[in-house]
């Protein structure tokens, strides 16, 4: 059985991909790559995993149902304090970054390391700097991960997620940059995850319709 995760956190001590929304998706997650780090200052203190979250979506397009998440995705956390346990079904309502509360500095960042370092990923260190990365401009503003409001112990991961932050930069081409969505819960950790294409959404809604069509024979 599969720990109760918190990026996972694992404590120990719209048709239009630019369109907001507050529809919904349903899905559960399964997770790999998990790297141990310290966070030594911000929302909690103490160990906590970064993992790779891969989701497969549970429902099907029904009015109030999100139409642009795809039905399987990725996602990392953007909630460092609050857990989500694998395993279930979990209801999210779909909010643009500025819904969720981040400012536009941050945004613009987290977009800008999204389209520059996401297929850096794919390796358990990549990923675990990806998600320190976006911890950092999450819940600090100074992209320093050894001193402010968000600190972590040194790590290779750390070491990685400095040098990705240091050569942030918030100029890349609008055209560039990817569209996000932040997939909220009160009582599960928020996550953020990227938007296709508009092109793509019809694809997405086809499939979407068909897995309906199945379960309704």
């Amino acid at each position: 059985m599969k720990p109760t995760t918190a990026l996972a956190i694992i404590l120990t001590p719209m048709l239009a991909a630019g369109a907001a929304s507050a529809d919904t998706v349903t899905a559960r997650f399964s997770y790999d790559q998990s790297v141990t780090v310290r966070v030594n200052n911000g929302p909690i203190t103490g160990d906590v995993n970064t993992v790779d979250f891969q989701w497969t979506r549970s429902d099907s397009t029904t009015p109030g149902v999100d139409a642009t998440i795809p039905r399987a995705f990725r996602s990392f956390c953007i909630e460092l304090d609050q857990g989500v346990r694998s395993g279930r079904d979990i209801t999210f309502q779909v909010r643009t970054l500025e819904q969720a509360g981040l400012s536009a500095d941050a945004q613009a960042a987290i977009q800008s390391l999204w389209a520059t370092r996401i297929s850096q990923t794919d390796t358990p260190t990549g990923n675990a700097a990806f998600q320190l990365a976006l911890w950092e401009l999450r819940y600090d503003a100074d992209r320093t991960v050894s001193d402010g409001a968000f600190r972590l112990a040194s790590s290779p991961a750390a070491t990685l997620a400095q040098e990705w932050l240091t050569g942030l930069s918030t100029t890349t081409a609008l055209r560039d940059l990817p569209a996000l969505r932040v997939l909220e819960n009160p009582d599960a950790q928020n996550q953020i995850v990227e938007v296709p294409e508009p092109g793509a959404i019809a694809c997405m809604l086809a499939g979407l319709g068909l897995l309906r069509r199945r379960r309704t024979r």
